[in-house]
Order: structure tokens, then C-alpha cells, then sequence
């Protein structure tokens, strides 16, 4: 038992955590202008410290909170036809990644050759880092710790590779009401933050429009609310 045991730890696997973690400074500055704002608004990402990712879990298992269960029902009805669109050997990326519960589906249909969770709760993402690699070993897993509405370049994946982003759409709806100011879903500023996500992790200049052209294969594509594959603008 206790050789079993030493086996265990030498099988766990090393991650490296890219760390882009906003800085305390970064952090009270931020909370600052919300409170001297009208009206007073602070960013949800503040909520997501150990205990708060905690308490989301929590909050995600109550009867009331339908959208887990619901975007999970639609992973599993759909997860064949959104590989099919996606295609096998891509890099996903996915924001806001939380206990990494409703990706595992996604990527027993993708088999994608990298993983990179992003998320603003350190230990969390680690954690869940660390439990994705032993149970998907042929999948290399790059968690990034960072407020992914800032720039963020994300060297580490090969030149070239396709990029496939996992947006759940409960995630979604809180960032277009945190942009909008509101509670509404509206389909041209979801699209507008989409693209917006898209720029900032392709590391590109170029403005975002609310209707995006064809993209190119290697562009960036997500996986939206709606569990389809839809490719973003450049």
C-alpha cells in the first residue's frame, strides 16, 4: 500500500502556472473608481478568491441555479456535433474555468492537443490543472492565472496551432451585463465582447465590428451558450 501510494505521487504531473494575477495595486485602483463611479460598480472577478470559488461551486449545486445544469444537459446532447464542427488536435482555451466541471465533456469529444483554463482564483485553477492532467494525460494543460478581460498573449501555444475558445454562457451573460449596465442579453454586444476576447488573446490591433467576416481556419473560434463553433473576426 504505501509503494502504491509513493507510485501515486511520482504518477501526479508537473504544471506550470503562467501567472498574470492582477496586482494588489492594479486591484484597489480598480475598486476605487468602481466605488467613486455612478452608479458604484465593482467587477465579479473580486468575488473569486478561495473561498469565494468555494461558494460559486455551491451556489452552482442549488436547485435554483438552473444554467449549470442546464449548459452541461447541452454538452451532453451536443458535445458529437461540436466536435464535428470543431475538429480533433486544436488548442481550447477556456475563460473563466472554475472547477472545470462542464469542460471535462468537451473534451472527451475533442481529444484537443492543449488545454488552457483561465481563470482568476489561483488555487482553484491549480487544483484543477493538476486533476485534468492525470485524468486527460495526452492532453498538455497550460492554466493561466488572469483577468481574461485584459491583453493577455498567450506564448506557450505553438505558432500556428488552432485556437478553439470554451465561452459557457452563463459567464457570458455576467460580462456583457457587467459591459452593458444591464441584465439584458443582447446578441450585438455579446458578439462585440466575443470579438473584443478574441483581440485581446490573439494580441491583435485591429478594432472588433458586431458583424464578424469569414475567418481564416487557424482563426480563433468559440463555443458559445448556443454550443456552437463560430468562427471570430481577426
Amino acid at each position: 500500500m504505501i509503494r502504491n501510494k509513493a507510485n501515486l505521487r511520482r504518477a501526479l504531473p508537473e504544471i506550470h502556472l503562467h501567472d498574470f494575477h492582477p496586482s494588489s495595486a492594479s486591484l484597489v485602483n480598480e475598486v476605487l473608481a468602481g466605488l467613486s463611479a455612478t452608479p458604484k460598480v465593482l467587477p465579479p472577478k473580486l468575488f473569486y478568491d478561495h473561498r469565494g470559488a468555494e461558494l460559486f461551486e455551491r451556489i452552482c449545486e442549488l436547485p435554483e441555479y438552473y444554467l449549470t445544469r442546464t449548459e452541461i444537459g447541452i454538452l451532453r446532447r451536443y458535445g458529437t456535433e461540436i466536435a464535428a464542427a470543431a475538429g480533433t488536435g486544436a488548442c481550447v482555451v477556456e475563460l473563466g474555468s472554475g472547477a472545470g466541471a462542464k469542460v471535462r465533456l468537451l473534451l472527451d469529444h475533442l481529444r484537443p492537443r492543449m488545454y488552457v483554463p483561465i481563470d482568476i482564483a489561483r488555487l482553484q485553477l491549480q487544483a484543477v490543472a493538476r486533476d485534468l492532467a492525470t485524468d486527460y494525460p495526452w492532453i498538455e494543460v497550460h492554466p493561466v492565472c488572469a483577468d481574461y478581460c485584459r491583453p493577455l498573449r498567450l506564448a506557450f501555444v505553438p505558432r500556428g496551432a488552432r485556437r478553439l475558445v470554451y465561452f459557457p454562457g452563463s459567464t457570458l451573460s455576467i460580462e456583457v451585463a457587467a459591459k452593458n449596465g444591464s441584465t439584458t442579453l443582447r446578441v450585438p454586444t455579446a458578439r462585440f465582447l466575443l470579438a473584443s476576447i478574441s483581440r485581446r488573446i490573439r494580441g491583435a490591433s485591429r478594432p472588433p465590428t458586431t458583424t464578424p467576416p469569414a475567418s481564416p481556419p487557424n482563426s480563433i473560434s468559440i463555443c458559445s451558450r448556443a454550443c456552437a463553433a463560430t468562427s471570430m473576426p481577426r
